[in-house]
């Protein structure tokens, strides 16, 4: 398995980050929103899925967790889509760095698939920095 993770700091409580994080939708809605992106979802709580369309490409990912204690949700993609992946799961965890600040981890792990082991890391990679400028743009850093 390969594994990604980034991180950022935001300027913002992690209980308002977690309002947009926890919503498996409208997280995603954000960040492909730039791009003329549409997400739909289908069903809720754990293992509701959500389509998401972006340049052409479709994938579908399914909630597998969410915990509200522990600030983590985490994901799997069933139809990647563009990606050169399979098995791909993702963790997201918000940790709290003081009354309006947090930080964001954004994990995922996966097996490449059609292309070699650095290209599969640097598009997902892609993904988590750009999702990351997007929530640096809307809280602070």
């Amino acid at each position: 398995m390969t594994q990604v993770h980034e991180c950022c700091e935001l300027g913002a409580s992690v209980h308002q980050v977690w309002r947009l994080v926890a919503d498996f939708g409208g997280f995603v809605e954000m960040l492909v929103a730039s791009r003329d992106g549409t997400v739909r979802t289908r069903g809720a709580g754990i293992g509701m899925l959500r389509t998401v369309t972006v340049d052409g490409e479709c994938m579908v990912e399914r909630l597998d967790e969410i915990d509200e204690e522990q600030w983590r949700t985490r994901y799997s993609m069933i139809m990647t889509g563009p990606f050169p992946v399979a098995d791909y799961r993702a963790t997201i965890t918000l940790h709290p760095l003081g009354e309006n600040r947090c930080a964001l981890s954004w994990v995922g792990s996966f097996i490449p698939v059609g292309a070699n082991e650095s290209d599969a890391a640097a598009a997902v990679r892609s993904v988590y920095s750009e999702g990351m400028a997007l929530m640096r743009g809307r809280f602070g850093s």
